[in-house]
């Protein structure tokens, strides 16, 4: 009912099918289920090695009133002393699956981050700069700025104790 930020929150967890590929489950702000396919195309399967993958997937948003199926491409640089330069292109689009859904176009858009090893934690802080058409009409422009970080390695209520 109004305009301005939401943060959310989405949990991950990827599992790896071969030194090459892994599928993701992701559920998206308590309101949705998400399953993705990565596979890296160019590069080692090692931290240290510069890379290229593709990811494709899809699943249900929005408690239940639309499917979800998105595109990305990333490529990853070298780990050096700051960390693990990364970014991409990624496109995405929802569609209407129960009665009184809204209809809505696709977003497309390309991020960049830097993801930090720090012993058996990494933290990764990431911004998204995506062309989005607001569906309800809550935003006065198309371009979404999306900041994000994102810890792994550890119980989130670790970080609290």
């Amino acid at each position: 009912s109004g305009r301005g930020n939401i943060p959310m929150s989405d949990s991950e967890i990827r599992i790896g099918l071969s030194d090459r590929s892994d599928l993701g489950i992701r559920i998206t702000s308590a309101s949705g289920l998400l399953m993705n396919y990565k596979r890296r195309h160019a590069g080692f399967a090692h931290p240290d090695s510069a890379g290229f993958a593709t990811m494709w997937g899809g699943g249900i948003v929005n408690w239940g009133g639309h499917a979800l199926v998105e595109a990305t491409a990333i490529v990853s640089g070298r780990r050096n002393n700051a960390g693990i330069p990364y970014g991409g292109i990624r496109a995405f689009h929802t569609m209407p699956i129960s009665s009184g859904a809204v209809t809505d176009k696709p977003t497309v858009g390309g991020f960049f981050g830097i993801k930090f090893i720090l012993d058996d934690i990494t933290i990764t802080p990431e911004l998204g700069v995506f062309y989005d058409e607001s569906a309800l009409g809550l935003r006065d422009r198309n371009i979404v700025v999306v900041p994000a970080i994102a810890f792994s390695g550890f119980s989130f209520f670790r970080i609290f104790r």
